[in-house]
């Protein structure tokens, strides 16, 4: 079995393996197509397998850009920057019988000094 074959065979496992952190996230069916993947997916899917294979093939196996797979990994390190927002908005509908539109909301925002367009 060539090595291309072989690292091909387990990329179909990995994405099959709903064990992985980021099973959830793929879709399961049978004939899964890697071009059909996102980059955010392919970068996962490269991070799980990257302890076993280099990471120039497995780039090129599941043919993702070096740049593309950088810059999706800072952006799954650096998180939401609007957690705090989102939750304080979560608890101004939730306290006020989720009757609050968008006016209210920002509204209740700017009185907790909230600075959000």
């Amino acid at each position: 079995m060539s090595k291309s074959l072989y690292l091909i065979t387990i990329l179909s496992v990995v994405l099959f393996n709903s064990q992985t952190s980021f099973g959830q996230s793929l879709k399961k069916e049978l004939g899964i197509d890697r071009q059909q993947l996102t980059n955010r997916e392919k970068t996962q899917l490269v991070d799980a397998l990257r302890p076993t294979y280099t990471l120039t093939e497995l780039l090129c196996e599941v043919d993702l850009p070096r740049s593309s797979y950088f810059y999706h990994r800072a952006v799954l390190e650096a998180g939401d920057k609007y957690v705090e927002v989102r939750q304080a908005i979560a608890d101004i509908f939730q306290s006020n019988y989720r009757c609050y539109g968008y006016r209210r909301i920002h509204a209740s925002l700017t009185s907790q000094s909230v600075n959000i367009s």
